[in-house]
């Protein structure tokens, strides 16, 4: 029977040590749980984050992008198309929000041999007006997705409808809340 992690770690640096190994793969486990969720609904992938989200009586698409090779940036007047699973076209024209640089430090190694290392982040962030109609019409899902951005547009094919149908239930939530109030 093959030892854990944490069997072989007890044996070999002790009692305490293996306590703070444990410690140490839990926090660290849950750091990054909780980095990869953030506030946004949903996300094909880590580097690209969508929601809808409403400010007075306008409803907006929310995109962020997250590259960590190039930078990657949305223009100023940034357009997002989407082919809808009904073979309609759906065009926003929105703007970007600007770009920052961040810095994340991960640790990594078996402790007590631990070492940071730095990775940095290019995020960019847009902002896309949309219309009720438009948002009832995800709910028939989305086959494609084309973002203008600098240096080279985002494209993306989905294989099924969960994209335009996460962006509709959010946009259900909405506008279930504001009607309670």
């Amino acid at each position: 029977m093959k030892d854990s992690i944490l069997q072989i770690h007890r044996r070999r640096f002790g009692l305490i040590s293996a306590v703070i190994f444990a410690i140490f793969v839990l926090m660290t486990s849950s750091c990054n749980h909780r980095m990869y969720k953030e506030n946004y609904l949903w996300g094909y992938t880590k580097d690209y984050l969508y929601d809808v989200s409403k400010k007075d009586s306008t409803y907006y698409l929310l995109v962020r992008s997250k590259s960590e090779a190039k930078k990657r940036e949305f223009t100023q007047e940034s357009i997002i198309t989407m082919k809808l699973m009904n073979d309609s076209i759906m065009t926003l024209k929105g703007s970007g929000l600007g770009s920052k640089k961040v810095k994340n430090v991960y640790l990594m190694g078996i402790f007590p041999i631990v070492f940071p290392l730095v990775v940095h982040f290019h995020h960019s962030l847009a902002v896309f007006p949309i219309t009720t109609s438009e948002l009832d019409s995800l709910q028939n899902g989305v086959s494609e997705l084309e973002v203008t951005m600098e240096p080279t547009n985002h494209q993306h094919k989905f294989k099924n409808a969960k994209f335009g149908n996460a962006l509709y239930k959010r946009y259900q939530k909405l506008k279930d809340k504001t009607t309670q109030k």
